[in-house]
């Protein structure tokens, strides 16, 4: 039985045991040494959620509004009796926040795990969360109740949005980069004439696209340009489902690796990238600079 933990629940000491004992492995985390106190300030924060057989807590979960994803609900410490592993209570307690978050408009769920534990990063990749990069040690997994999944970007589709969505994206580089970005001599009729030699694919409606980027032939490998997401949209992992699907599409196309290029000023972008399984190949000149404006990164399919 899945139920709610009060503040004042008769099962909080059996709960911070098994939290406990959950977490051993892992001294590292706070919930390996989480006090009575910080217990009760969990329960306070947020749904709280237990699941008991024959009266004993055998799995738990914590939840507040996330810090990181805008309109989220983020849950940790959820702990797993080792007596009780192997019956999807964990799924089942991220259904019942699933369910909770939709009721309380909640846009989505989100988590933070440790990079190493792959095991679970497959078991929250298998509930449909999308990865994303972390603080180092560990990662972010979001899983948002609207899709991110990317569409095809056509002809028939209106620009304008799509030129407003780079535009907001790429307007912190202004000042930042030498030579300005070739965003600024973006146009509807560049935009449609990129559509006749390559590809454009977007998350989002076309009417308010949260997430898009130009795939381009260039043998042996697929382009990447204008690999962009909205402020509101960021931390939810479109630009690696953009990235993830670019590479779907260069394996169809019978390319063996992607390519971008990145201006030299914008280091955060490299360790993304980086972070996204490419590794710098070349640093090259704009027409007219003797000095190195942008790297080449690239990755291997």
């Amino acid at each position: 039985m899945i139920r709610n933990l009060a503040s004042d629940d008769a099962a909080l000491p059996a709960v911070l045991t098994l939290i406990h004992d959950a977490f051993a492995d892992v001294p590292d985390s706070p919930a390996a040494t989480l006090t009575p106190a910080g217990l009760a300030d969990k329960i306070a924060q947020g749904p709280a959620l237990v699941v008991e057989q024959n009266g004993a807590p055998v799995a738990c979960v914590f939840a507040r509004p996330s810090r990181d994803v805008p309109g989220a609900l983020y849950f940790g410490t959820l702990a797993v009796a080792s007596t009780a592993r192997r019956h999807g209570l964990a799924r089942r307690l991220v259904e019942a926040l699933d369910t909770h978050a939709k009721t309380e408009g909640f846009s989505g769920l989100t988590l933070e795990t440790w990079a190493g534990h792959d095991h679970l990063i497959r078991l929250y990749d298998a509930l449909g969360f999308d990865l994303s990069p972390g603080t180092g040690e560990t990662v972010i997994m979001t899983r948002l109740f609207g899709s991110t999944r990317p569409r095809r970007f056509s002809q028939a589709d209106n620009p304008d949005p799509l030129m407003t969505l780079i535009r907001e994206s790429f307007a912190y580089m202004e000042g930042l980069i030498d030579p300005p970005s070739s965003m600024t001599r973006l146009t509807p009729d560049s935009i449609r004439a990129h559509l006749a030699t390559g590809e454009i694919w977007i998350i989002g409606p076309a009417t308010a696209p949260e997430a898009c980027v130009f795939l381009t032939p260039d043998t042996p490998a697929l382009y990447l340009g204008k690999l962009a997401v909205t402020s509101r949209a960021r931390n939810r992992g479109l630009a690696r489902a953009l990235v993830t699907h670019a590479a779907t599409r260069a394996r169809t196309l019978g390319f063996d690796r992607l390519r971008l290029q990145s201006r030299i000023e914008l280091t955060e972008n490299h360790a993304t990238f980086r972070h996204l399984g490419f590794t710098k190949t070349a640093a090259t000149a704009h027409p007219g600079y003797s000095r190195a404006t942008s790297i080449t990164f690239e990755k291997r399919l």
